[in-house]
């Protein structure tokens, strides 16, 4: 039987050609070399191949039947937005800016 985990997270959608985790690895040393973006981080979603990626810096686990409540800023979310536009550009997905901008998102996995 498949389980399902929901969070709430703040970042963007990047579009990848096939799995996400094809490119998790990659994401994840060159954002660990990024010292000017240390609130983002990444997640793979979606059903068990995790065929979604998204870049994030914030995420909260949602426990079924229950509800979240993120207190941020708009100072606080600009922070995350420069953060999140660095590490687009920096991982090679400088095409983002303007067409997908950071927002509050659902994230599903499925295993």
């Amino acid at each position: 039987m498949d389980t399902k985990s929901t969070f709430a997270a703040y970042g963007v959608h990047i579009p990848v050609q096939g799995s996400a985790w094809q490119e998790t690895e990659r994401v994840e040393q060159e954002l660990a070399a990024l010292t000017d973006c240390p609130d983002v981080s990444y997640m793979a979603g979606g059903d068990d191949t995790q065929e979604q990626l998204f870049l994030v810096t914030y995420r909260q686990y949602v426990p079924p039947g229950t509800h979240v409540s993120a207190d941020a800023t708009p100072e606080h979310r600009s922070v995350w937005d420069a953060q999140i536009a660095r590490a687009a550009t920096a991982l090679g997905f400088s095409d983002l800016a303007g067409v997908h901008d950071p927002s509050w998102l659902w994230i599903t996995e499925v295993s």
